[in-house]
C-alpha cells in the first residue's frame, strides 16, 4: 500500500452542508481519500465540495491533479 499526504488541517465543506475540520487530504494507492480524524472517510452524500484553511505539503500540480480525480471518482 503507497499513501501520500498532500494537505493536513483542511476545513472541508460536504455536500450535504455538513463541515468538517481538521481533515487530511490523501492519496491512497491511486485514489484520493479525505479522512476526519476520526477516521469518517468524506464521499458518497458527504463529498467534499469546498476546501478551506488547508496546509498543502505536496506539489500544487500534484494537488490540482489530486483535486480532479476525487470529483471524477465522486461523479462515478
Amino acid at each position: 500500500m503507497t499513501e501520500t499526504i498532500l494537505a493536513i488541517g483542511v476545513t472541508a465543506t460536504c455536500a450535504d452542508g455538513s463541515v468538517h475540520d481538521d481533515v487530511i487530504m490523501r492519496l491512497t494507492d491511486g485514489v484520493v481519500i479525505y479522512v476526519t480524524q476520526d477516521g469518517e472517510h468524506l464521499c458518497g452524500d458527504c463529498c467534499v465540495k469546498l476546501l478551506d484553511n488547508a496546509q498543502f505539503v505536496a506539489p500544487m500540480p500534484l494537488i490540482a491533479q489530486a483535486i480532479q480525480q476525487y470529483r471524477k471518482q465522486e461523479a462515478g
